[in-house]
């Protein structure tokens, strides 16, 4: 039967994987009669001045503790959605420790979207921090089985420690879609798509050079490519500190791709719905170069999977997880030479693109699809009222003939 969860979670600065999965979760268990109140935790908006800044956002964390110490109730599931840093420790995490010893029979569920955690030490202040709130909940989420030997490794109960997928919005392409798409007319361009917030080790730059070197190359036929997204930053990056230079270097490589008659490419800063849609729809090719250091499951993949593109990727996180055997061509080595030699090798060949994008949109179909997801939460949420979690970590489905 249908219940009530009360629903943790940080306020987005830009995209966000965790927001995402929050607002998806919401949306397909509300269908089948599930009813929500929502916690939103504010971000520090740096751009405000210092006493003004901190000023505003602990008044706002206050007020969500109090929100949130009104908000859970005998007979709901409190469901958090916690991001890794000390922050999200301090503000989070102290309430969900404070109902934790109040009222003990709340049953909790601490999801993690990130893998920032994989490289801490338990014995460390972030491990302890994080383990004190992982210890207070029934049921820990993650997104891969390295997740969960990190967490198992830690000490956590493996029966409480479970791999939940993300899932996408995108309906998956039909096979003859896929077939179709993958098999462009003699003089029709291949399209190459990477989308993502522009931050280095998503491998933005090196698709950038990869490009170049591949207007200097013959390939048979005229490559188009669309690199979609915002400039952002996060701790990781080093290369660029401001949004001027950024858009500086990427304006002019933009401009030294397009001057060959070859390659082209544009930069469309963001795309969402229809508009984002579109760009994996027409994409043949998805390449995402991640040297991310703290990469998990990228929803983007599980979107370009979704419409029969071809994917070019790297093996950080959890990645090769996702994307299964024989589904997208994977770099060990993502250098622009490399990324530009798997590049080219995909817009060579239209029978291996066809099987690539075949491949993963069929794993789309049974291992990431939205009721799939639905049916996951629901039971984990409906045994939770139950008093006995009915948990299922996630498999490979079985094979069929």
């Amino acid at each position: 039967m249908p219940g009530h969860v009360t629903l943790v979670y940080d306020s987005p600065i830009s995209f966000s994987g965790q927001y995402a999965a929050t607002a998806l979760l919401r949306e397909t268990l509300a269908a089948r009669g599930w009813t929500f109140d929502a916690v939103e935790f504010p971000a520090l908006d740096r751009t405000a001045g210092r006493v003004r800044r901190y000023a505003t956002y602990l008044a706002q964390v206050a007020r969500c503790w109090g929100q949130l110490l009104s908000a859970v109730r005998r007979g709901a599931v409190l469901h958090v959605n916690l991001p890794q840093s000390r922050a999200a420790f301090a503000k989070m995490g102290w309430p969900v420790r404070m109902i934790d010893r109040l009222r003990p029979a709340i049953p909790k569920v601490v999801s993690l979207h990130g893998s920032v955690f994989m490289g801490w030490a338990p014995a460390g202040p972030e491990g302890r921090a994080f383990l004190r709130i992982l210890h207070t909940a029934d049921v820990i989420t993650v997104l891969g089985p390295l997740q969960r030997a990190r967490l198992l490794e830690w000490g956590l109960d493996p029966d409480r420690v479970e791999i939940v997928e993300n899932t996408c919005e995108l309906e998956p392409a039909t096979d003859t879609e896929v077939a179709a798409k993958q098999a462009p007319a003699p003089g029709e361009p291949i399209r190459l798509l990477h989308l993502s917030l522009l931050v280095e080790s998503k491998g933005y730059p090196e698709f950038l050079e990869a490009l170049e070197q591949l207007s200097h190359r013959d390939l048979g036929r005229r490559v188009e490519a669309v690199l979609c997204g915002p400039p952002a930053f996060t701790s990781y990056c080093t290369r660029f500190t401001t949004v001027e230079a950024k858009s500086a270097w990427i304006d002019e490589r933009v401009r030294r791709i397009n001057a060959s008659g070859s390659v082209s490419v544009e930069w469309i800063p963001g795309a969402q719905g229809a508009e984002k849609k579109a760009l994996f729809d027409a994409a043949h090719v998805f390449v995402f170069p991640s040297r991310f250091p703290v990469e998990a499951q990228p929803l983007v993949l599980l979107e370009a999977m979704a419409a029969g593109c071809a994917i070019l990727t790297s093996t950080v996180g959890e990645i090769p997880s996702t994307m299964g055997e024989g589904t997208a061509r994977f770099l060990d080595d993502t250098a622009p030479t490399a990324i530009a030699e798997g590049i080219e090798v995909l817009v060579r060949n239209d029978v291996l693109r066809q099987f690539l994008a075949g491949r993963s949109v069929q794993r789309v179909r049974t291992r990431f699809s939205l009721a799939r997801y639905s049916d996951v939460w629901e039971r984990i949420f409906e045994g939770l009222l139950k008093g006995s979690p009915s948990l299922a970590t996630q498999s490979e489905p079985a094979p069929t003939a």
